[in-house]
């Protein structure tokens, strides 16, 4: 037997990615969201008006690029009378090439713009509960800003503590077992909730801590039970 805590079987943080203030939190603190679902919204406008902004360059470098290529190819066509000679063809083809630099430019600039826009826009990467919010709304948020925690809890992970001496004495039965691809590895572990009860899901080993075991002898190790009902 051994004293277990309760914790999502993946926790994901959610982070910030572009700089602007806070309008708007989309969930309800510690409910489930599901894959996709908004949990924030940074005020987009700024990033729209960069995305117009870019969109408005690229279709200005496409117009130019388009004239040049009508120039080169015009005067490819006045070469061989002499009307233009070798140099003005090349002058023109240099400014063709040119134009389309300008255009691959743009179009990296619209991705960008694009990319920055999505960000103000976060979604949850899983199925899970959404934690508390860390910042409030009309914060202003920075790349890298924690703003909160979803975690998957179907199935949910049991850490518990065994002692050295327990471990050993079951070594090779730990190890026969985490050999076995989780999908088909027994599920023979019993939960006893906090009332006495015993909860009507076995749960499986899901591994066992790699790290020295803590000052008091002790090894960390993981278990997984199903939590269809999120209990």
């Amino acid at each position: 037997k051994a004293i277990a805590t309760m914790d999502g079987s993946t926790n994901i943080q959610i982070h910030a990615q572009v700089t602007g203030y806070l309008v708007k939190q989309a969930y309800t603190e510690n409910s489930l969201v599901k894959q996709g679902d908004l949990l924030f919204q940074i005020d987009p406008r700024s990033f729209q008006a960069d995305l117009d902004k870019a969109q408005a360059n690229l279709a200005s470098s496409q117009a130019q690029l388009l004239r040049s290529k009508q120039d080169m190819d015009r005067s490819a066509g006045l070469i061989k009378s002499g009307t233009v000679s070798r140099q003005e063809y090349q002058n023109e083809v240099q400014t063709y090439q040119s134009a389309q630099y300008d255009v691959d430019a743009a179009k990296s600039s619209v991705t960008t713009a694009q990319i920055n826009l999505g960000h103000t826009k976060m979604t949850s990467p899983i199925d899970g509960i959404a934690g508390t919010a860390q910042p409030g709304l009309g914060d202003l948020i920075t790349p890298g800003t924690r703003l909160t925690t979803v975690s998957m809890v179907d199935p949910i992970q049991a850490d518990f503590n065994i002692t050295e001496q327990v471990y050993l004495d079951h070594a090779k039965r730990i190890t026969q077992t985490l050999a076995v691809p989780l999908a088909n590895r027994p599920e023979d572990l019993e939960l006893v909730l906090a009332d006495g009860s015993v909860y009507p899901k076995k749960g499986q080993l899901s591994s066992i801590s790699r790290q020295s075991p803590t000052s008091d002898g002790d090894i960390t190790a993981f278990a997984l039970f199903p939590n269809p009902d999120h209990v």
